[in-house]
């Protein structure tokens, strides 16, 4: 009875690790959020823009979507880091 209760605890434990470890890697805590007030290009093209209209995945704040209005013309930029880059 003993060795049956301990396999249970063992198993329930070892069921808490696994969901522990899904979370963490579907959340991650090292995901940077965009700094307010940076100037970042979302538009290939220079000169006078619209001000672009900016969306951020709640789930990965790295993913962004961007559109924005270049001399009557409307676009869609999209970054999987940040910001860093766009396409």
């Amino acid at each position: 009875m003993r060795a049956r209760g301990r396999r249970r605890i063992g198993g329930v434990v070892v069921s808490l690790l696994v969901t522990t470890a899904m979370i963490a890697v579907a959340y991650p805590l090292g995901a940077a959020d965009p700094l307010p007030g940076t100037a970042v290009p979302v538009s290939p093209v220079g000169g006078n823009q619209v001000e672009p209209s900016i969306a951020v995945n709640p789930t990965n704040p790295r993913n962004l979507v961007a559109g924005y209005i270049d001399n009557g013309r409307c676009g869609v930029a999209w970054s999987y880091n940040g910001g860093a880059t766009w396409d």
